[in-house]
């Protein structure tokens, strides 16, 4: 009996934790992007347990293939940006068959997705519009929603930005959709808030800052009341619910008794948190929101840090933490540089720009991967890693020239990134 590619992203999303216990090397993942194709061409998938598992030695950046794009080119620096060279590496793994990157999952593909989208925005081309309406196209049936609320607002928002870039209207009504997806995951326990996915009952962080972050988006791109009233609503929920801790610092989520579960504080928690409160505060103009955006940001600098450089604590040594923990520190950096692009305070440009050249001098192997550990402490590299190295090569060179422009203080810079 052939499965669809609805049951194989449910089934693959279920159960990460067994295969990581298993097979504990970050390399060692769930490869499904070769099924997803296979169904995507029609072909039947006899059953989910041929999914193949990645040798530890195998690289997870597959070989480039036959791609229609300009920027296939050789991995060289110069003349290549280091922005740009995060790109063209991710590039090389991108499946034009299937619109997907092979060696990601689907949460994943969603991040990589948005940096391309970023990456474009940022500097003004059109050259990656043909990957994103192949994207969209080979994959809008039967759509990029499924149970889980944080894949769908990873997914909303990148599509949103994808409409800022763009213009396309269709790519803005795949957000709205993904939205109202989440919406439906809101529910009375806990007096309100998104749960995890249908199947559970967990309350998260990451669910619930993607919920926020998202109204906030599209109520700015729409001016519509629908978003900024939800916006509203989850603000005040998750501002009551307890997930910060003494420190400043988010934990995962909550008990099934509504208390905070003191759950890893992964940095992603932090970023994400940082970036729907920066996004609600210019949507709503609350002051509140954006001091406690500052509040996360100074804690996180200061506690997730090895030596100034942000890490991830809980991954001490990097192979305890699993291929998917890779895109955390992007996504958090990625926020920071929101957040300062509103406050445009030096200390947050000084750690962007900071952790940026440690990837680029200490985080970089031969083949111009960026690795896991952006101190460069017994890393591994990967497609996940690879695309949180380009966030932060992104937002540093975004920062490098807002410092640049409004001429501020020159000396957080040191050299030009």
């Amino acid at each position: 009996m052939a499965i669809s590619i609805r049951e194989l992203k449910d089934h693959q999303r279920a159960r990460p934790d067994p295969i990581i216990t298993e097979f504990p090397k970050p390399e060692q993942k769930i490869h499904k992007k070769s099924l997803l194709t296979k169904l995507k061409r029609g072909i039947a998938v006899a059953a989910v347990s041929s999914i193949a598992l990645i040798s530890p030695s195998t690289s997870t950046l597959a070989p480039r293939g036959d791609v229609p794009f300009e920027y296939t080119q050789e991995i060289t620096s110069p003349p290549l940006s280091k922005a740009e060279t995060g790109i063209a590496v991710l590039q090389q793994s991108y499946d034009p068959s299937s619109g997907l990157w092979n060696g990601a999952s689907w949460w994943q593909d969603a991040r990589i997705f948005n940096t391309i989208v970023t990456y474009a925005a940022s500097i003004g081309s059109s050259r990656y519009d043909w990957e994103i309406r192949n994207t969209f196209n080979i994959n809008s049936w039967p759509g990029f929603a499924d149970n889980y609320s944080d894949d769908n607002g990873w997914w909303s928002i990148a599509w949103a930005n994808a409409y800022s870039l763009t213009g396309k209207e269709a790519y803005l009504q795949e957000s709205e959709a993904l939205f109202r997806q989440m919406e439906s995951n809101w529910t009375g326990s806990c007096g309100g808030g998104l749960v995890w996915s249908r199947g559970t009952g967990y309350k998260n962080a990451i669910s619930n800052e993607l919920f926020l972050k998202d109204a906030s988006i599209l109520y700015i791109k729409t001016g519509s009341t629908y978003y900024l009233d939800w916006a509203d609503r989850e603000y005040k929920w998750l501002m009551g619910s307890g997930m910060i801790n003494r420190n400043g610092l988010v934990n995962d989520g909550l008990t099934a008794s509504c208390r905070n579960n003191g759950g890893t504080e992964w940095t992603y928690n932090q970023g994400e948190l940082i970036g729907a409160l920066s996004y609600f505060y210019v949507a709503a103009g609350n002051q509140k929101a954006l001091q406690v955006a500052e509040s996360v940001a100074d804690s996180s600098m200061e506690n997730l840090t090895y030596k100034g450089i942000l890490s991830e604590p809980a991954c001490t040594p990097a192979s305890t933490c699993h291929y998917g923990q890779g895109l955390f520190k992007g996504a958090y950096i990625d926020n920071l540089y929101y957040l300062f692009s509103i406050t445009g305070k030096e200390r947050y440009a000084g750690f962007i720009l900071r952790n940026a050249r440690s990837i680029w001098s200490r985080d970089r192997n031969g083949n111009y991967q960026f690795g896991f550990s952006w101190n460069g402490r017994n890393t591994y590299y990967s497609i996940s890693t690879e695309d949180s190295g380009t966030d932060a090569e992104i937002a540093a060179k975004e920062t490098s020239g807002q410092v640049l422009t409004t001429a501020s203080n020159p000396g957080i810079l040191g050299q030009k990134n």
